[in-house]
């Protein structure tokens, strides 16, 4: 599940110390927990702007705000005090730490440095797909139970429905088999198997 870069702490004090004034601050709707049963640190497709606004209707304007650019930037919204841990929320906008996205063009890119890959098809699917890089995606359970960023799922996914992990592994096999085989003097079986290598890398391609 693909999410904008937006992430939204919500820091929440257990204890009323006696203060009748005391909040739980509530969650932005929609947002999702950024992994399973976490409760502090939230998810949402929504722009830095919308959930700004939402919390200074909610509690009136924050106390602080940072604003560092398009490199991150965070606003601190704070009900009432009690140090050394105020409750508030941080609203955090910064990039993504995905890293099919990387992969997927690092492949791309080793594509058209041997020619199966024109510079114009390379700068359309940048502008189209590397947005992405600067996306959240969700911590989830993988296929053997194991926590992991839903992005290497689908990542690992296609590459095994794509059989490009496989048949990389299994050309190599064969091209190290077919030099035994022109080693040992059967240059014929030997070609063949390299022709027939060379075919299921071009096929992972």
């Amino acid at each position: 599940m693909k999410i904008k870069c937006l992430l939204l702490a919500i820091m929440v004090s257990m204890a009323s110390s006696g203060v009748e004034a005391q909040r739980r601050p509530s969650v932005f709707p929609g947002a999702v927990p950024e992994s399973p049963g976490n409760e502090m640190h939230y998810l949402v497709n929504a722009s830095y702007e919308d959930v700004k606004s939402y919390y200074i209707n909610e509690n009136g304007e924050p106390r602080r705000v940072d604003n560092a650019g398009e490199a991150g930037r965070w606003a601190f919204f704070q009900y009432y005090a009690r140090m050394p841990d105020p409750d508030g929320v941080y609203i955090n906008y910064r990039t993504g730490h995905n890293r099919a996205i990387n992969r997927i063009f690092s492949e791309l890119r080793g594509l058209m440095t041997i020619g199966h890959l024109s510079q114009e098809r390379m700068d359309q699917l940048s502008a189209k797909y590397l947005p992405y890089n600067d996306h959240f995606f969700k911590t989830v359970e993988n296929a053997e139970g194991e926590l992991e960023k839903m992005d290497e799922i689908i990542f690992d996914r296609y590459n095994k429905k794509l059989g490009g992990a496989q048949d990389d592994a299994d050309a190599k096999a064969m091209v190290a088999k077919a030099q035994e085989l022109i080693m040992s003097g059967r240059i014929q079986e030997g070609t063949d198997l390299m022709k027939k290598a060379q075919e299921k890398m071009m096929k992972g391609l």
